[in-house]
């Protein structure tokens, strides 16, 4: 009878240690979140022209050069592109799209001059601008929703401010073709297939986990997928010899809710596809 009480007692120890190791195990999994991006879905949102990337998308595949300028070819550039692109859709209702000396024109001309496509000799490759482009243009929402940034972090909050001062010290202002080190968040929703696409720029040198918050009504319970332009230095590029060195990587996500985390990794472009309905007769390529 003793001998049978201590081997229970022994048993419960170790079902007790072994919860402990799963709770401790997910607990370090999931870093705490040093970023809150939170999306209102609530209201109607600013509806985006139709023709939005329309130009930009026939420029990046027909102006081709035959040497990249240095510094235009590089992942660093293309964060630059893609934060530019980010102001665009955060503020196309009041941009003018007309004249070439507007401010969607000056952008316009700067990302095409980055030199998207080289080609020499019959060989050719793409640079991380051109597949920046190519991410907004084949990720563009109907309606682009309210979405706020929140560093969660003090160090993060401090780290973004000492570099944004240093920036202003060494330049007059912050303009086309500059970013200061921080989190840039644009979302929108794609009526038609059921979408809510969530654009972030990590322009900090080391990852962030970030907290996705979708405030609406109705829970998520669809997938998504994550496209993803990084690499390991800011100053990388592609060339003839390594073409794909830096291009976007898609992968699923699964088990989203309307609360969800995210590790962004360091320097990268990223785009999370998350389906909150079904699309209009099946439409959409994913999720």
């Amino acid at each position: 009878m003793q001998v049978h009480f201590k081997r229970k007692l022994f048993s419960l120890a170790v079902i007790g240690l072994q919860i402990i190791m799963l709770t401790s195990c997910d607990f370090w999994h999931h870093d705490k979140p040093d970023t809150l991006v939170e999306i209102d879905l609530t209201g109607r949102g600013m509806t985006l022209p139709k023709d939005m990337y329309g130009a930009y998308v026939k420029d990046i595949n027909s102006v081709v050069v035959n040497k990249s300028k240095p510094g235009t070819g590089t992942l660093n550039a293309a964060l630059d592109v893609a934060t530019c692109l980010m102001e665009l859709e955060s503020n196309a209702d009041t941009v003018k799209k007309t004249a070439n000396g507007s401010e969607s024109g000056n952008l316009h001309k700067w990302i095409i001059n980055q030199g998207m496509v080289v080609s020499n000799h019959g060989q050719t490759y793409k640079t991380p601008s051109y597949y920046a482009v190519n991410m907004f243009s084949e990720n563009k929402p109907d309606r682009v929703m309210p979405a706020k940034v929140t560093y969660l972090s003090s160090n993060l909050r401090e780290d973004s401010t000492a570099r944004l001062m240093q920036k202003e010290k060494n330049q007059s202002g912050v303009g086309i073709g500059t970013r200061r080190s921080s989190i840039y968040a644009t979302a929108g929703i794609h009526e038609k297939q059921g979408l809510v696409i969530i654009k972030i720029v990590n322009a900090f040198n080391n990852p962030h986990e970030i907290k996705i918050v979708l405030n609406q009504k109705k829970q998520i319970k669809y997938k998504g997928e994550v496209t993803v332009l990084a690499s390991k230095s800011i100053m990388d590029e592609n060339s003839y010899r390594t073409p794909e060195n830096v291009v976007p990587m898609t992968r699923e996500l699964n088990g989203l809710k309307n609360t969800f985390y995210y590790k962004c990794p360091a320097n990268s472009i990223v785009i999370i596809n998350v389906r909150y309905k079904k699309g209009i007769n099946g439409t959409g390529n994913c999720c």
